[in-house]
């Protein structure tokens, strides 16, 4: 009990070193970057994340599912170093497919844009392929130490080529690849010392079963791409870059709020929920699953319903004063990503069951959906809005998933801890609506928001606490 109390305060203290250096970033960032050359730095991820996502996330959740097994099978770096070449070929077909897209008039990005996005490629990748397994193996104080050190560094040198540079786009996104770079290079020899003994293993790939995991998630994820930042494209075209830049901000602070809790509890109960669900029969993967469920759910949507109502007053603390008005799109970014995390928990029992041919559907319909309202609301001059657009989808996807995936296992809803952890929220939502404080940058404002926080995280810990004193039984 104690071991399992100190790895979550080192995930906890991780977790919370690391959104503040991410928010500092964010802030950095919208402060010193002009509008335009904001709107092309989210132009530029969005164009990174396609083949992340395409191709490089199926056969990285292939990997992180198999850690445990090659590692107790003394494979694990031999594997490893095959992934590194994989990414490789990915970072390199990247620079040959945009530069053959525009020689067909289809320019996707300026040249040297494009070259810094294929290196953006290779060095996130490797750095999230190789730092997340110090989690997956349960050595969390050397996970946690190289995430601060990659977003810090990242930070550092974005900052010093904007200062000895210019306030480009290009100067800000070096900044990323240097740091990202760095840090996985440090981590894969550290993980090269731990795992000496499979250096010189010969290991044969089942690609037969590499292809059937993998294929339906890459279909899916091309969809997901587009929920998640695709859709920023399209939005460039009809709207601009100024436009995307509000747009961006806005939806960033939802994001990478909801991206903090999602990763804490999933970096701390995922390798745990796969070990446990190992040669155990239906019953007792749904009953695992089901406790996994209450743990996460619960929390998701209470956060969503904190930050409507007060994710305005943290605004001036975390961007820009010339993005203050984007927190309207903070907002609805907050329901957006109640949607995405909601479909990732529920997406985890086809990873649980190896079934991922059901995956793609949800990804899919909400797309779609979202892809022709966006065309069809601007030729039309519908008058609707793209913020709500993407909270219908994200919510489409939700649904549709949970559809698919009942169909694998036969889980159920924590209705009733969703209900505690709701009526528990309310508090701290009335303390921000009936103590009305002007949102602005003042010692004054940091008070207030710091006690409608801790307000919030009380009433959590009140829900979890005599809800159900057995949440993560099931899981060992």
């Amino acid at each position: 009990m104690l071991s399992k109390n100190h790895n979550f305060s080192i995930l906890l203290i991780g977790r919370v070193l690391q959104i503040i250096i991410t928010l500092l970033t964010l802030r950095v960032s919208t402060t010193i970057l002009p509008q335009i050359e904001l709107g092309s730095v989210y132009y530029i991820i969005a164009v990174q994340s396609f083949f992340s996502l395409f191709l490089i996330s199926p056969v990285g959740q292939y990997f992180n599912r198999q850690t445990a097994r090659w590692f107790m099978e003394s494979k694990l770096y031999c594997i490893y170093i095959k992934q590194l070449f994989y990414i490789l070929t990915v970072s390199l077909f990247s620079v040959f497919f945009m530069l053959s897209a525009s020689s067909f008039g289809l320019k996707v990005l300026p040249y040297e844009l494009l070259l810094i996005t294929s290196c953006l490629i290779l060095s996130q990748s490797v750095n999230q392929t190789v730092i997340p397994m110090f989690n997956m193996l349960e050595n969390h104080a050397e996970f946690v130490f190289f995430n601060l050190f990659t977003v810090l560094l990242a930070l550092i040198f974005s900052y010093i080529f904007i200062c000895f540079y210019s306030a480009t786009a290009l100067a800000w996104v070096g900044g990323i690849v240097i740091g990202n770079g760095m840090v996985a290079m440090i981590a894969s020899l550290r993980f090269r010392t731990r795992n000496i003994n499979s250096i010189n293993n010969k290991v044969l790939l089942d690609f037969v079963e590499i292809r059937k995991f993998c294929f339906p998630i890459a279909i899916a994820t091309v969809f997901m791409w587009f929920l998640n930042s695709g859709y920023r494209i399209t939005v460039e075209k009809l709207y601009g870059l100024e436009f995307l830049a509000f747009l961006g901000v806005g939806l960033a602070i939802s994001s990478q709020i909801f991206t903090i809790a999602e990763s804490l509890l999933t970096q701390y109960l995922i390798p745990k929920l796969f070990k446990s669900v190992e040669n155990k029969n239906s019953n007792e993967r749904e009953l695992i699953v089901n406790a996994y469920f209450k743990i996460v759910i619960p929390i998701y949507v209470s956060l969503a319903m904190f930050l409507t109502f007060s994710v305005e007053y943290f605004f001036p603390f975390v961007v820009g004063t010339q993005y203050y008005d984007a927190y309207n799109f903070a907002i609805y970014g907050a329901w957006v990503e109640l949607g995405r995390v909601l479909t990732n928990t529920l997406a985890v029992v086809s990873q649980v069951e190896k079934k991922t041919t059901k995956f793609v559907l949800p990804y899919a319909l909400g797309a779609m959906f979202l892809f022709i309202c966006i065309l069809v609301n601007d030729w039309l001059q519908l008058g609707g809005e793209v913020k709500t657009l993407l909270v219908i989808s994200s919510f489409i996807v939700l649904i549709t998933m949970y559809l698919s995936m009942k169909s694998y296992l036969s889980f159920d809803l924590p209705l009733k801890l969703i209900s505690y952890s709701v009526l528990l929220t309310l508090p701290a939502i009335g303390y921000f609506l009936i103590f009305s404080f002007n949102a602005q940058l003042s010692i004054e404002n940091f008070l207030m928001c710091t006690l409608g926080g801790c307000i919030y995280f009380l009433g959590v810990a009140i829900a979890f606490r005599f809800g159900d004193r057995s949440l993560s039984h099931n899981i060992n």
